[in-house]
């Protein structure tokens, strides 16, 4: 037969002073044990805990107050999308500093007058040099392209031009070089900036009093031939003492690519 006692108080130690005194009746399923502070013990219920109100599958909840939450239709995760919608301004992730939250950077919906939902694919790795820029397809499909190098340069001093000889004008200072393209007084496309490249180029011609000059060319040199070229005819030589001729072209140029500025006069 099982040993059975029966006490109205629990202590931990034998005659102690802390006693526990139980509950009389057996309580309901599920209930537990609980003391008022001063070894009373009785049977409770647990709370239920924090009530959420508006829940729907995939809404994300959040906190309204004390031990409540409620879900909201505008804030949804079905383990793919995360949406982030509105209830008439235009969504927005605003992305804080490391110190104090002091200042952020905010990514922001297209306003609702481009009437057209799209995805942006960002690329699978960062740029592999630096300065290079974020562009897409028209699918959206977004990669790092490098900027066609730019650059600037004029002549310290005067070229001597031969009459009836394409000459090649001394380009001796540099304004800038972006990519430390231009040298050798030619510009040499770099590797993997092959594309279309803006060139406008002038010559500003010097004359004597009796200039027999009736034609200046202004001309663009594409790996060594002649591809472009702005010129002037001279009807009145005997008052010509300068001509300024410039020209621009638009080329389609590849890897190594190298272009030259040349000047010609028909006399002197």
């Amino acid at each position: 037969m099982a040993s059975l006692v029966k006490t109205d108080k629990i202590s931990t130690t034998a005659g102690g002073a802390q006693e526990f005194t139980l509950p009389a009746a057996d309580g309901t399923a599920n209930q537990h044990l609980k003391t008022d502070g001063s070894g009373v013990l009785g049977w409770a219920t647990p709370p239920t805990g924090i009530a959420l109100t508006g829940s729907t599958n995939t809404w994300i909840p959040t906190i309204t107050g004390a031990d409540a939450l409620t879900g909201t239709a505008n804030f949804t995760y079905d383990g793919n999308v995360l949406d982030v919608k509105n209830s008439g301004t235009a969504s927005s992730i605003n992305l804080y500093c490391e110190t104090g939250n002091a200042h952020y950077i905010k990514i922001k919906s297209g306003p609702h007058a481009s009437a057209t939902s799209y995805t942006l694919t960002m690329p699978n790795a960062p740029p592999s040099v630096s300065g290079q820029a974020l562009t897409a397809t028209t699918a959206g499909v977004a990669s790092w392209v490098g900027l066609s190098p730019a650059f600037s340069v004029c002549t310290n001093a005067v070229t001597a031009i031969t009459a009836a000889t394409a000459t090649k004008i001394v380009l001796d200072r540099e304004v800038f070089d972006s990519a430390g393209a231009f040298a050798s007084n030619r510009f040499t496309v770099p590797a993997g900036e092959a594309g279309k490249y803006f060139i406008s180029a002038g010559i500003n011609f010097l004359c004597t009093t009796s200039s027999t000059t009736s034609n200046m060319q202004c001309m663009i040199y594409l790996n060594g031939s002649e591809h472009g070229t702005t010129d002037s005819v001279i009807t009145n030589q005997a008052n010509l003492t300068n001509l300024t001729l410039t020209g621009s072209w638009i080329l389609d140029l590849a890897a190594a690519d190298y272009i030259e500025l040349f000047g010609y006069i028909s006399g002197s």
